[in-house]
């Protein structure tokens, strides 16, 4: 999966980005790694109007500023959201998110989505999500971040883990029949 933006200033100068998404792919996860890169690449102070096709990403954006911060550990793709928050704090950004139609022929959302579909080709997009303040604990099982709810990891992790037991239990009968 992939993401992509193009934007432009006041002074009607373009800005292209593209990117692979990789780990715990989803359509909200590469949206919201678009909004993540848009935040990174805004000046500092600026007013950042992001048009999306995705009401997902809006809604989980609005979702995490309303909930405690222990509560948006429970929210999927929570690394990422918190990292949005807190570079736009950081960067005095004052951030708004609109709800387009997908593909409808508004040009720019037409744009980036030919974007992300050429990111697929670009090197992955990750972020240093340990150095953010907001976060004090990210799961890692081996040696890869866990972005998920832990609870929901572990439960994913419980039935994976059943069904190669099961898968290796009708193996057995199969070779003692």
């Amino acid at each position: 999966m992939s993401c992509g933006w193009y934007a432009f200033n006041e002074q009607h100068r373009n800005f292209r980005f593209k990117g692979k998404v990789e780990k715990f792919i989803s359509s909200t996860r590469a949206e919201l790694f678009a909004i993540l890169m848009a935040v990174y690449a805004t000046p500092k102070g600026s007013r950042l109007c992001i048009f999306t096709d995705s009401q997902a990403a809006i809604d989980a954006l609005s979702l995490a500023s309303v909930n405690p911060r222990k509560a948006r550990k429970k929210l999927k793709n929570w690394t990422i959201l918190c990292a949005i928050e807190e570079i736009a704090n950081a960067q005095s950004l004052i951030l708004r998110l609109e709800k387009v139609k997908a593909h409808s022929g508004i040009t720019y959302n037409e744009i980036a989505d030919t974007l992300a579909k050429e990111g697929c080709h670009e090197p992955a997009c990750t972020s240093n999500l340990q150095l953010l303040s907001s976060v004090n604990a990210i799961g890692c099982w081996n040696s890869e971040l866990i972005e998920e709810p832990i609870r929901n990891f572990t439960k994913q992790m419980g039935k994976a883990k059943y069904s190669i037991n099961t898968g290796r239990m009708e193996k057995n009968r199969t070779v003692l029949s």
